[in-house]
């Protein structure tokens, strides 16, 4: 539970920090906006709420001008379908429900449960109007999910859940959910982004479809000076971009500006017909866009393109303690449960233990007996660098990146992210359910280095506490234990379009933080 606790805190104070970045209004009013409205729907409490068509009144005419900056509209938990755009221009706090109720908003305009022609394109547009910098006028979107819009191919490309227009003063998007948004065009469907600046932290991606130009998000400036772009700790999950193999792609594709960022971020099962499966950012930088990329502690794997390729770069693209698997490689990070329950992992990376697994490290050896170290639970962040004995019921898990300053703990277990000869004084060992039951063998004659796949963990004991079979406690307790205990103990669903990890009773997002 430390780790946990210790990585939370650190995020709140990042958040802190972020936000001083804008100014703050000392004489904020708050407003308040449910599904269908309240009492006498003026905004001025809970329950007396604006639904969703006085919201649109209020932001999209003259009686906008009496918003200031820094206000604050809360949205109860509910889906909202807004018949028209939603127009801002000041400085405002759009905040969401966050718990096991999310605030949704889904485009099912015809209202016939699919995704189709006839549904909302776009949610809000967002123009400040106000230069890069500017701390003045930023705009905060959080624990709001957007869901079941339908962009269709031929019309403006102002569309996508958010539109943001000239938007110097940050637009920070946190704790949302872009689920099953559908462009039959060129793409930008959570996001299209115009000589902006935008900030995305925790955020989830999953089910977009678009042909081709950013599934996710689609970059465009007009000045040297607009256009920068980070997201941090943010998913992006079994996404598809259909359209030709010659196309520019990416989940998200930086066309023109300065700067775009990523980190702790985990791309898995994207599925990309044209050119890079995650990020692209293929044109060169010139006199007015310097167009750098950097990408940073971030997870690649499973995703496809017709090129092959994760990342399309530049020369401005600087790329740091990634872990990138291209498809060709046939390499996955995906945690492997075998059927009797048990296997073993190893990332360099922190991450967020899934919903279904427990891990556990040795810290010492008695007799034949390795002794248990530190056991990681789902929604546990486990440091970087650790290898793990995992255990749960069969099947492939995703680890999504954390963020954690935590050492990785003592331990008797080794791993590497790629396929590589053991290493280490002493006997090496590898998980076999072998004629003595499960447990840790040589691999090869006398305990002799071999090849290790990666992401595998194996175990090295020094001359002295060498033996040809190790056993460990408790396995078929622990593993007969996850496999009975239901969401009580640990479980992983999709809530509101939220991807929820429940342990002991206690719900988690995907980057491990308490709901």
């Amino acid at each position: 539970m430390k780790l946990t606790i210790i990585t939370i805190i650190m995020k709140k104070t990042l958040t802190t920090i972020f936000l001083t970045a804008c100014a703050l209004c000392a004489s904020a009013t708050d407003y308040y906006v449910s599904p269908a409205g309240a009492g006498e729907k003026n905004g001025t409490s809970a329950e007396n709420a604006w639904g969703i068509d006085e919201l649109l009144e209020q932001f999209n005419s003259t009686n906008a001008a009496k918003f200031q900056n820094g206000d604050n509209v809360y949205f109860a938990a509910g889906k909202y379908v807004p018949t028209a755009t939603l127009y801002v221009k000041m400085g405002i706090n759009l905040i969401g429900s966050e718990g096991v109720d999310r605030t949704v908003f889904n485009g099912d305009a015809n209202g016939d449960g699919d995704v189709n022609d006839g549904d909302r394109d776009r949610v809000f547009q967002i123009n400040t109007a106000v230069a890069a910098g500017t701390t003045e006028k930023c705009v905060t979107i959080t624990n709001i999910d957007f869901e079941n819009l339908y962009i269709a191919q031929g019309g403006d490309d102002t569309k996508g859940a958010i539109y943001l227009d000239n938007c110097g003063a940050e637009v920070t998007v946190s704790k949302c959910n872009f689920k099953d948004l559908v462009n039959t065009g060129q793409g930008a469907n959570a996001f299209f982004s115009k000589r902006s600046t935008l900030k995305v932290v925790d955020c989830t991606f999953t089910g977009n479809k678009a042909a081709n130009r950013g599934v996710v998000a689609r970059l465009q400036s007009n000045h040297a000076t607009k256009g920068w772009t980070t997201f941090e700790r943010c998913l992006f999950a079994d996404n598809e971009a259909t359209g030709s193999p010659s196309d520019p792609c990416g989940l998200v594709m930086m066309q023109h500006g300065q700067e775009l960022n990523f980190s702790n971020c985990t791309f898995v099962n994207n599925k990309i017909n044209g050119k890079g499966a995650s990020i692209w950012n293929g044109t060169a930088p010139d006199g007015t866009y310097a167009r750098a990329l950097n990408v940073t502690n971030c997870l690649f794997y499973n995703n496809s393109s017709a090129d092959n390729l994760n990342v399309v770069a530049n020369s401005a693209t600087t790329e740091t303690n990634n872990v990138k698997h291209e498809y060709n490689t046939s390499i996955s990070a995906a945690i492997n449960i075998s059927s009797v329950g048990v296997g073993t992992y190893y990332l360099s990376l922190p991450f967020t233990m899934p919903v279904g697994v427990i891990g556990k490290t040795f810290s010492s050896i008695t007799g034949s007996r390795l002794t248990e170290g530190t056991t990681y639970e789902a929604g546990y962040v486990v440091p970087a660098g650790t290898a793990l004995l995992v255990e749960g019921t069969e099947g492939v898990y995703d680890p999504v990146v954390a963020v954690s300053d935590e050492a990785a703990p003592t331990n008797l277990l080794k791993g590497s992210d790629v396929a590589e000869t053991t290493t280490g004084d002493g006997k090496h060992y590898k998980l076999a359910n072998g004629e003595s039951g499960l447990g840790f063998y040589y691999a090869e004659a006398g305990g002799a280095a071999f090849m290790n796949k990666a992401h595998r963990a194996y175990l090295v004991l020094g001359g002295s506490e060498a033996r040809s079979f190790v056993s460990f406690e408790n396995e078929a307790a622990s593993v007969k234990g996850l496999q009975n205990s239901g969401t009580k103990r640990s479980g992983k669903f999709i809530e509101n379009g939220r991807i929820v990890m429940m342990k002991n009773g206690i719900k988690y997002n995907v980057v491990g933080q308490k709901l």
